[in-house]
């Protein structure tokens, strides 16, 4: 007797990760177009007998032009959720909680101290069958309004937590 939710997208998550998607690739197209064959990189700077500070600047920038429009790529993927790492589905069981990921892994709950509420949802403390202590967030949005009502009245009802 278990009781399976699915987390589902909401449209701002979608709307966020899109512009951070073009805006990187607008970074992208700037930098590698224009910005990097301009400025150029030069080894000789690097090793030449210019202070400390400013060669590890100039290393920082470079690196920051072509790194960092990937690094928001990667963050838009994992809002929009793509990627293996994004929560697929969480499933109440009367001895346990199991928050599945779409890679298939999964962490499990076996004792569940709290389920705080909070603005965005609810924040379940539980333990892992490790001892380790590890708080997970429900999102109400990534639910829905009436699946994250059914969601609280089983979890009140299987584990005794109020919330």
């Amino acid at each position: 007797m278990s009781s399976p939710y699915s987390f589902h997208i909401t449209r701002l998550s979608k709307a966020v990760s899109m512009f951070l998607i073009i805006c990187a690739l607008f970074i992208m197209l700037l930098t590698y177009t224009i910005g990097l064959p301009e400025m150029g990189f030069s080894l000789d700077y690097i090793m030449s007998d210019y202070p400390l500070i400013d060669r590890i600047m100039y290393l920082f920038v470079r690196f920051t032009l072509v790194f960092a429009p990937l690094f928001f790529i990667i963050i838009g993927l994992h809002t929009m959720g793509k990627g293996p790492w994004v929560p697929k589905e969480i499933e109440l069981e009367p001895d346990r909680i199991v928050f599945r990921r779409k890679d298939g892994k999964e962490q499990v709950l076996y004792e569940i101290e709290e389920a705080k509420p909070y603005r965005l949802g609810l924040q379940i403390r539980g333990r892992t069958s490790a001892g380790k202590q590890v708080t997970k967030p429900v999102l109400r949005a990534s639910l829905g309004d009436e699946e994250f009502a059914m969601f609280k009245s089983d979890l009140e009802r299987l584990y005794g937590v109020k919330v």
